[in-house]
């Protein structure tokens, strides 16, 4: 009987507004829209809060040419597919835009700084 492999992480590919890119760093996903949040009471019970937070990821590029990051900045309202493909799966950010403040390493060419965020989320799960 074949031994069932479980994937963990892997190679990631990014489109933003149908063109792919490759990131040099993770790409963390926050793909909940609520906060939870442990509180402690005066008598010392505790009580659980939640509340409404962006969907977002968090990405690391290479300086590629063709992505302006004046023009990653100032769009709003375009697509992100994250391509996780180890991991056969798919978080697509519908109407999506940047927030951050993004930065150029001049020595390796990463670019940081960048959250692409969305209210409308799905992640696809493929076999």
């Amino acid at each position: 009987m074949p031994r069932e492999t479980l994937n963990a992480g892997g190679r990631v590919a990014i489109k933003l507004n149908g063109a792919w890119y490759h990131p040099v760093a993770d790409v963390v996903v926050e793909s909940t829209g609520i906060e939870p949040e442990g509180v402690v009471n005066q008598d010392g019970s505790v009580q659980r809060t939640v509340k409404p937070k962006a969907r977002r990821a968090n990405i690391t590029f290479r300086d590629y040419r063709g992505l302006s990051m004046d023009a990653l900045v100032e769009a709003a309202g375009f697509d992100v597919t994250i391509n996780e493909i180890d991991m056969k799966r798919r978080v697509l950010f519908s109407n999506a835009f940047v927030e951050g403040v993004l930065s150029r390493n001049t020595q390796n060419g990463e670019i940081s700084g960048i959250s692409v965020v969305s209210d409308q989320v799905k992640v696809v799960e493929r076999v």
